[in-house]
């Protein structure tokens, strides 16, 4: 991305996280994060089902299902795991503060 602010004129990679590793950017990411900062990419996404299912396809490797903006998982939030610790940190608040004989909004977050 920084690449392309200060001026690259073209820029390789993969799509869909095909060939990340080994050092190229991935495409897709690339432009819709630059599109979300109001960058055009210039790059057509309307139809972005059927851009996977050509990868899919031609590389014989299916689009891992949390990709960010291709996955299968892209609109689903994992968030219980957070939720249970927040609970549990007021949990413990709760425990100090009735140990010091106070109210739980006195305590002060430690973080």
């Amino acid at each position: 991305e920084l690449g392309y602010q200060a001026g690259a004129d073209r820029i390789e990679g993969c799509l869909f996280g095909n060939g990340e590793r080994t050092g190229n950017v991935c495409l897709v990411t690339l432009g819709l994060n630059l599109f979300s900062r109001g960058v055009d990419p210039q790059i057509d996404f309307s139809n972005i089902d059927e851009i996977r299912r050509t990868v899919e396809y031609c590389n014989q490797l299916p689009v891992h299902e949390r990709h960010p903006y291709g996955g299968d998982l892209v609109y689903t939030a994992f968030s219980g795991s957070h939720q249970d610790a927040i609970n549990k940190g007021l949990d413990a608040m709760k425990v100090d503060a009735d140990a010091s004989d106070s109210d739980i909004g006195d305590i002060l977050w430690q973080v």
